[in-house]
């Protein structure tokens, strides 16, 4: 009978890491999306009730609590300004 042969080295692959999905943004960039869409709703809401001829300080004032405020929230407070702006 002849002797089995065995490898000297035996090479194994280790399975590659899975690669992070392109395009699928982080928490960090989820939550600035988000506040930077509450702000959007508040100005249009702003917008709504007349108010047209904003300073950057008034943007910077809608920032804060659109930071603090949820998303059905911040639409009541939009939809609030957009019904106050349609009775003038």
């Amino acid at each position: 009978m002849a002797p089995l042969r065995t490898p000297s080295a035996v090479r194994t692959s280790a399975p590659a890491p899975p690669s992070p999905v392109s395009g699928a943004p982080g928490p960090e960039r989820l939550a600035e999306r988000m506040t930077d869409r509450r702000h959007q709703v508040l100005m249009a809401g702003l917008s709504e009730a007349g108010l047209y001829d904003l300073d950057p300080e008034d943007g910077e004032a809608v920032r804060a609590p659109a930071d603090r405020l949820d998303e059905p929230t911040v639409r009541r407070v939009a939809h609030w300004l957009s019904v106050a702006g349609g009775r003038r």
